[in-house]
């Protein structure tokens, strides 16, 4: 058994710091946050609320999946109800534990680390070091619903893409031909307007690509409903696909990178690492394909289109007025220090992962 400053201390005070001192049950049961790493190795934080229909119809799946998993994970309900009574409606049949009503300052702070944008969202964690594990936990458990993969390490992107791809001629070919090459993920879907603007200029800048000489090929991974959708939707493309058929490779990509909205462009270098998760940033700022493959700059211009990184970590902002002359070693002095900044908070990050 470990002491206050063992393995299981440490891991309980990251878990203290992140959940408070207490956790409820449905019985209105307190439950000890630091007891929870010498019980369980991970955590699953699930964002929701009881008057959403989408989080009811999750409950019922998830619930077997905790029957399964309850003696390697534990879930905690970090809920958004607007008032005490519907919140103990919500929970009254839960088998999980939930952040107690209450706590709604640091609802708001795990609502906001975790770039929450939809419910339900399920989020795993590591219980010893709060690393995320998977994004898209809800995704897991429909791929996974006895648990019988778990701890779910991170898999290689030549692993999770492992298998046939297709052109829209019928054509296949091997998912290993994608080796060495730049690679765009492109998640999307015929029924998002958005997703078709975004593809009308995709293949222009596929086209450009080619051209310039550079190894690069895009994959489509479907959001459709219907494979007769994704078929008229696809006809529309030069470059690869994941088969429509199969739902649980396409589940296994959104579920790698953590896709919550569509369309999402992820570029990968030749060795399928991520360069740049704004793919679709790039594509619509970049259009003659200049800066391809889009390695992530320390200092932006900040506009309509690239506003959604500043939701992506900590951004210093730098206002400036263009009325008065400014000295050209003034704003590379400024240039250099945001640099340093992100290289300093990037190489923090790394040391706590």
């Amino acid at each position: 058994m470990s002491g206050p400053g063992g393995p299981h201390g440490e891991a309980g005070g990251l878990l203290v710091e992140l959940l408070g001192d207490k956790l409820v049950t449905a019985e209105r049961e307190e439950v000890d946050v630091q007891s929870l790493c010498s019980r369980v190795s991970m955590v699953g934080l699930l964002f929701g609320c009881g008057m959403s229909a989408p989080c009811l119809q999750e409950l019922a799946g998830l619930t077997d999946f905790y029957r399964n998993t309850r003696d390697r994970l534990e879930i905690v309900l970090i809920s958004s109800d607007p008032d005490h009574k519907k919140w103990q409606l919500f929970i009254k049949d839960m088998p999980w534990l939930a952040l107690p009503y209450q706590e709604k300052h640091r609802k708001l702070k795990l609502w906001n680390k975790y770039r929450i944008s939809n419910i339900p969202s399920l989020i795993f964690i590591e219980a010893s070091t709060g690393k995320i594990v998977c994004r898209n936990g809800l995704l897991l458990i429909k791929d996974d619903p006895e648990g019988l993969e778990f701890p779910w390490g991170p898999k290689p992107f030549c692993e999770v893409i492992s298998g046939p791809l297709i052109r829209n001629n019928g054509q296949s070919q091997e998912s290993c031909t994608l080796e060495g090459s730049y690679v765009g993920i492109y998640f999307s879907a015929h029924w998002c307007p958005p997703c078709r603007s975004l593809t009308r200029v995709l293949v222009e800048s596929y086209r450009k690509i080619k051209e310039s000489g550079q190894k690069f090929e895009i994959v489509l991974v479907s959001a459709d409903r219907s494979e007769e959708s994704f078929k008229q939707y696809f006809s529309e493309m030069p470059w690869l696909a994941v088969p429509y058929s199969d739902e649980a490779r396409r589940s296994r990509l959104n579920r790698l990178y953590g896709i919550q909205g569509i369309p999402n462009l992820i570029i990968l270098d030749p060795k399928g690492e991520v360069i740049t998760r704004q793919g679709r940033v790039e594509v619509l700022h970049d259009v003659d394909c200049k800066e391809f493959p889009w390695h992530p700059k320390p200092v932006v211009e900040l506009t309509d289109l690239n506003a959604v990184q500043l939701n992506e970590g900590p951004c210093l902002v730098l206002f400036v007025d263009f009325h008065y002359v400014l000295r050209r070693e003034l704003v590379l002095n400024l240039w250099k220090m945001c640099w340093l900044y992100s290289t300093s908070f990037s190489e923090i990050q790394e040391k706590k992962q």
